[in-house]
């Protein structure tokens, strides 16, 4: 399993990357936190993320590639603030999810 929020105290984080090449890694919800790092790279694959994208997001401005493949996000509205917020996002990969919709 993983919490987000155990990267609260790296400042100077850009790139995220995690995946798992053996089954999935379990990511748990959390309480709202609001980091102080700005990605510029995300990879998350192979997270069971089911309908919640890690709320940090919210908070990132600066992502240019995003990868959240085979995370089992699920049927539903995908939240385009990750768009909105995002306005230098060159790649957004969403493969092998439930998603429907954008929204």
């Amino acid at each position: 399993s993983f919490l987000f929020n155990s990267l609260v105290n790296h400042t100077r984080l850009t790139v995220l990357r995690l995946s798992s090449k053996i089954g999935s890694i379990q990511a748990h919800a959390e309480s709202p936190w609001v980091p102080v790092f700005q990605l510029k790279v995300l990879v998350l694959r192979n997270f069971i993320l089911g309908n919640t994208i890690p709320g940090f997001l919210l908070h990132q401005h600066d992502l240019s590639y995003v990868d959240l493949s085979h995370n089992k996000l699920t049927t539903g509205p995908f939240a385009r603030w990750i768009l909105q917020n995002n306005t230098r996002l060159q790649a957004l990969y969403l493969n092998n999810n439930l998603l429907t919709e954008l929204q």
